[in-house]
């Protein structure tokens, strides 16, 4: 079994091996606090139907809390909010929260769910970063709606193209074969963006 370390710790070395249990009970924490912020909204904006669009990142715990990847959980929320709003979607409300497993930030639309989740997949598919992360979205209730909901095809490893269900579960490729290809796609995604300055 992996022991923890502090984040204190995780700044003298390029990667935090994180315990089972940490990450369990920062999840537990997470989805906790998701299904509070969901019902106290909704509450308070009664007679609106919201939906909610919570952002975090995809690769293994290790790496989401390494500090150089917690600000793509933000850029994604941002680039959803951004999409809501052509759309003429308010955004009523928004955050970000760091994590013992890894960053979240999350946004609450005025919006119907079904709308949001197939933005937010337009999302991880499109977007230069969306690989990196993953977007849930739940209604009022806090009801996740799933891909499959939705009629979509799971989601591909970063590494191979196989599901990235069976790469996770499998434990398929190595931390460091993940931080590459995680570096690749980044490096990509600063490559186009300096490109539309020239």
């Amino acid at each position: 079994m992996y022991s923890s370390c502090s984040l204190r710790d995780c700044n003298r070395k390029k990667y935090c091996v994180l315990s089972l249990q940490t990450v369990l009970a920062a999840r537990e924490l997470r989805w906790k606090e998701e299904e509070l912020l969901a019902k106290s909204l909704a509450q308070e904006f009664s007679g609106h139907r919201l939906a909610f669009a919570f952002c975090t990142l995809r690769m293994p715990a290790s790496l989401r809390i390494s500090g150089p990847y917690k600000e793509i959980v933000v850029q994604l929320r941002d680039a959803l909010a951004e999409a809501l709003m052509e759309k003429a979607f308010p955004i009523i409300a928004s955050g970000q929260k760091q994590y013992d497993d890894g960053p979240s930030a999350w946004l609450a639309s005025c919006c119907d769910e079904e709308i949001l989740k197939r933005m937010a997949i337009s999302i991880e598919e499109g977007h230069v970063l969306g690989a990196l992360g993953d977007i849930d979205v739940t209604d009022a209730e806090a009801r996740l709606l799933s891909r499959r909901d939705m009629g979509f095809e799971p989601r591909k490893c970063l590494v191979c193209d196989n599901e990235a269900m069976v790469c996770s579960a499998g434990q398929c490729h190595s931390l460091l074969d993940i931080a590459a290809h995680i570096e690749a796609i980044i490096s990509d995604s600063m490559a186009l963006r300096s490109s539309k300055f020239l």
